[in-house]
């Protein structure tokens, strides 16, 4: 288990922290419970646990994250990831700057380039988070596919 909750001196560290940062290619992640990404005051909108911003063609599977204050997983950038299995749940930001609770999805894939296509979220499920009320018993809906990020495929079945 990785826990990042000790990452909390404000005068050594950002707002934003990353629990794991993936920026290369070829990666294949399996089986790791990661929890307690913090978020450190109000002037971004979250802190991500797993941050893909760059490579492309990675596998992250069976992955745990949780109890972090922004989402589970994110992709601001790369293109053919695939998410297996992968769990994100109890995760809350209080601190976010556009409102408790609004920016603590589990699953986030936004990117910002056109040639980043092809991620791929499969058997990915979303447990409840404190603003909720969820448990991680109780799984929360999955987006519309038109609330998502472009290049997103969610072939998820509801767990």
């Amino acid at each position: 288990m990785f826990d990042f909750s000790g990452i909390s001196d404000t005068s050594k560290y950002s707002c934003r922290q990353v629990g794991v940062r993936v920026e290369a290619s070829w990666l294949h992640l399996k089986g790791l419970e990661l929890k307690g990404t913090l978020q450190l005051n109000m002037l971004n909108h979250e802190s991500w646990c797993v941050y893909v911003i760059g490579g492309g063609n990675d596998v992250f599977e069976q992955l745990d994250a949780h109890h972090n204050t922004g989402p589970g997983f994110f992709v601001q950038q790369g293109g053919n990831n695939t998410f297996l299995n992968c769990d994100s749940h109890e995760n809350e930001d209080r601190l976010t700057s556009n409102g408790d609770g609004q920016s603590a999805d589990g699953f986030g894939c936004h990117p910002n380039r056109t040639t980043d296509t092809g991620n791929v979220f499969r058997g990915a499920w979303r447990g409840g988070t404190a603003t909720t009320g969820g448990t991680s018993s109780t799984p929360t809906p999955r987006a519309p596919s038109s609330t998502r990020g472009p290049g997103t495929t969610d072939t998820s079945p509801t767990r």
